[in-house]
């Protein structure tokens, strides 16, 4: 809602709630700023007619604060299909790049641009034990601030008035400055680029790794699981969730939330025996249930009952 005021029409009215952050994600936020949010969402939840989240975790949440309109709250998933066009001409284009990675050099890959939630720190950490052990393999980050992050000189970009944030940043920029060796060998932070450069990035990727603290959903899973690719992901309710959805457990390893030690485990078992990439027909055949297509279906099909 970002505080914007419901419309007063005299029509069916729906919202999306992907998350609620400023009660449930890895930072304390002040009173007044919590109070602040939970007024706008109530006075959307009052006005609507049905709520959409993206995740169960999600309607649990809102239902955890606001239990009277449990009846209002469905949810209904993200895809992780690409978009720009039908699935299966995406899947046969993606094919055909799907073996573009080094073989000798597995690459980790994490698109997402920095910040406390995303726990890009559990990750430098884990990569530089790897380092240590003198493994051969790549990091690569994709998102804003991601390149000053490997380069040891990131800057403040948000929650500036949080300690919280500004501890996790300052040991972030410490780690880094600190292992500017093992930081330029083993990792590359390409920062904010184009979604092409995006999807470059997973055809040539090995394993995408995922160590969020929170998500109100994590699209980076499902976009990984659609294309093919193995994941590391921290073992959040919202990533269990995906992996029920796609049934695509023998692609996925869970590790406890910023858990470094847990991480390296995964990462080296990667590492020394790697999952292959499945083929854009196996894609088709197990994961082609769930697409935008099906996901604005159900859209569709509940908002037809109001």
């Amino acid at each position: 809602t970002n505080q914007l005021t419901p419309p007063d029409i005299d029509i069916p009215l729906a919202m999306v709630t992907h998350d609620m952050f400023w009660r449930f994600a890895p930072l304390s936020y002040p009173e007044s700023y919590v109070k602040k949010y939970d007024l706008s969402l109530l006075e959307w939840l009052k006005k609507v007619d049905i709520v959409f989240t993206v995740s169960e975790k999600t309607r649990k949440d809102i239902i955890s604060v606001f239990p009277e309109f449990t009846s209002k709250i469905t949810p209904i998933p993200n895809s992780g299909f690409p978009t720009k066009s039908n699935a299966s001409q995406r899947l046969l284009d993606l094919a055909e790049n799907s073996y573009e990675s080094n073989d000798e050099l597995p690459i980790f890959y994490l698109p997402s641009s920095f910040g406390v939630y995303k726990d890009h720190l559990t990750l430098l950490k884990a990569g530089i034990k790897l380092a240590q052990k003198k493994l051969k393999f790549k990091i690569v980050l994709i998102g804003k601030e991601t390149d000053n992050l490997i380069a040891g000189n990131i800057s403040l970009s948000q929650q500036t008035n949080s300690q919280e944030y500004i501890d996790y940043l300052n040991q972030c920029q410490e780690i880094s400055q600190n292992n500017q060796n093992i930081m330029q060998e083993y990792f590359e932070g390409l920062g904010y680029c184009s979604d092409e450069e995006v999807e470059k990035w997973y055809r040539k990727c090995s394993c995408v790794v995922f160590p969020s603290k929170y998500e109100g959903f994590g699209l980076a899973l499902s976009e990984s699981v659609v294309r093919g690719i193995p994941a590391i992901v921290s073992d959040l309710e919202v990533f269990q969730e995906q992996v029920e959805l796609y049934k695509c457990g023998d692609m996925v390893d869970f590790f406890s939330v910023g858990d470094v030690d847990a991480l390296v485990n995964c990462m080296e078992k990667f590492i020394l025996h790697p999952k292959s990439k499945l083929s854009a027909e196996e894609v088709d055949k197990r994961f082609s249930h769930w697409t935008w297509k099906e996901t604005a279906k159900e859209y569709v099909r509940l908002l037809e009952k109001l």
